[in-house]
């Protein structure tokens, strides 16, 4: 019988200790993309007509397949801005086409008659160039690295109700796993305070 009480104690803990981790989990996944967003958004509305950036990085989700296989679709991009003279053949960059964001590789530059420098580029999985050469202005910056298939989540919490929503959860969560450790800490109490009032009996 003691032995039964033990092992449904033991899973007891054990089954908090996973709930602990979860939520913890939560936190370290969601909460940088919700701050990210947050800051997106508060910049979106300060400066309607530039792409929002933190420290020169920026992020943009992958929607098409056409940098396949080095980049997929719903990968998250990560984008730096550079100088001009930092952005070489064979560089990736994303660029503003008609407010469209794009993300190609660079495949050659050269200067027009206007002495003005272009760049041709050109989807890893496409066979021909981009038919439209860029101009500094309109990129973005140069790729620097990826977060695989975490586009979807970020897509997901662009959405001002969805971002309220798992505002909202995440508050509760902390609520409850604070209440969870204040009961917790108040049990031990009671047990040390009951060990003491029993060792005085004796």
């Amino acid at each position: 019988m003691e032995d039964y009480y033990n092992e449904k104690i033991n899973k007891k803990h054990k089954t908090k200790i996973i709930k602990s981790i979860l939520v913890k989990l939560i936190y370290i996944l969601a909460l940088p993309i919700i701050i990210w967003n947050l800051s997106m958004i508060i910049q979106t509305i300060q400066n309607p007509y530039e792409t929002p950036s933190m420290f020169g990085i920026k992020i943009f989700c992958i929607i098409s397949g056409s940098m396949e296989p080095n980049i997929s679709v719903n990968d998250l991009v990560i984008i730096k801005e550079v100088p001009q003279d930092e952005i070489q053949v064979n560089d990736i960059i994303s660029y503003d086409i008609n407010g469209e964001i794009i993300t190609h590789r660079v495949v050659d530059i050269y200067e027009n008659a206007n002495g003005e420098i272009q760049y041709i580029t050109q989807g890893d999985a496409n066979n021909i160039e981009d038919s439209t050469p860029i101009i500094y202005e309109n990129i973005e910056g140069k790729y620097i690295g990826k977060i695989p298939q975490v586009g979807r989540i970020v897509l997901a919490l662009k959405s001002k109700t969805t971002l309220g929503i798992v505002l909202a959860i995440l508050i509760l969560l902390y609520i409850w796993e604070q209440r969870t450790n204040s009961k917790k800490i108040r049990r031990n109490n009671e047990r040390i305070e009951y060990e003491k009032q029993k060792n005085k009996t004796v």
